[in-house]
């Protein structure tokens, strides 16, 4: 059995190994060692939301724990807040803080205070694989001649741009009661429309989700958007996994047209067609 020796020193792997990061790197190897922590992430995101739903006494101080939990291994899920928390839900914060807090403390003290790992150099790297909001930013910084630096800017304000609009986004469709599943699996979506890979070990993250909401794509009053949506979601997990065929490759676009091109085309038409219906539902309420 072939063996593979790491001449990095321990603090190189402390400040590689921030849970926050999607795994371990060795600095001085050209071959990453990653370890995928994707299915931790999804079963602590499923319980915070789970445990949301709960009404007994301390509740809510478990959401917070499990949400601050799913934090430590992937830093996405603290977006959950936007999804969970209700007007002074205090216990629930202050127990999610404390976990995140007390769970970096060892990072903290071994990684000289690197908290992030190399989270900041993997937010700026540039994947075939990238989400679709992240890619069309590129193409069109590199469409107008700016350089990669002041790419790479472009897009992290584009990217606080589009959470800070989807979060609005997810608080107005609280208003209207939609479902923590129907907003959680919105609010992933939008994380990997501007993450820097999109993995195919990634994606099975929105299939809880999924199996939740998946309802009939037609009803009596023809062609329903919500389902068109799901089915769509359901496809990009499953049609993602051909991401493997295009490692290293220089040419993606063949990906791109199955996959995103598919993916924004549907929900594009998921998205009129859930708009229709509410409006004829507007408009017979009104009549």
């Amino acid at each position: 059995m072939a063996r593979w020796h790491c001449s990095c020193s321990k603090e190189d792997w402390i400040r590689g190994a921030s849970l926050s990061t999607p795994g371990p790197h060795c600095p001085s190897s050209n071959l990453p060692f990653r370890v995928t922590v994707d299915a931790i992430t999804v079963t602590f995101t499923v319980l915070a939301v789970l445990f949301a739903t709960y009404s007994w006494r301390g509740s809510r101080t478990v959401t917070g724990f499990l949400i601050g939990m799913a934090t430590l291994t992937k830093i996405y899920p603290i977006f959950l807040l936007i999804v969970i928390m209700r007007r002074r839900d205090w216990a629930l914060l202050a127990t999610c803080l404390a976990t995140i807090i007390v769970g970096y403390i060892p990072f903290m003290i071994l990684g000289h205070g690197q908290v992030l790992g190399y989270f900041s150099g993997y937010s700026s790297e540039q994947g075939g694989n990238a989400g679709v909001v992240q890619l069309i930013t590129y193409w069109i910084s590199q469409a107008h001649g700016f350089s990669l630096t002041t790419t790479v800017m472009q897009q992290h304000v584009v990217d606080v741009v589009v959470i800070c609009a989807m979060s609005l986004v997810v608080l107005a469709l609280r208003i209207f009661k939609v479902s923590m599943e129907a907003t959680t699996l919105l609010l992933l979506g939008t994380i990997f429309a501007i993450s820097s890979h999109v993995f195919p070990w990634y994606t099975p993250a929105l299939l809880p989700w999924i199996a939740i909401l998946i309802g009939p794509l037609w009803t009596r009053e023809g062609m329903s958007g919500r389902g068109l949506a799901i089915l769509i979601v359901w496809y990009f997990t499953t049609a993602s996994v051909f991401g493997y065929f295009f490692n290293g490759a220089r040419d993606w676009n063949v990906y791109y047209w199955s996959v995103y091109d598919v993916v924004m085309a549907g929900l594009g038409v998921a998205l009129l067609i859930g708009l229709r219906g509410w409006l004829k539902h507007l408009y017979n309420r009104i009549g």
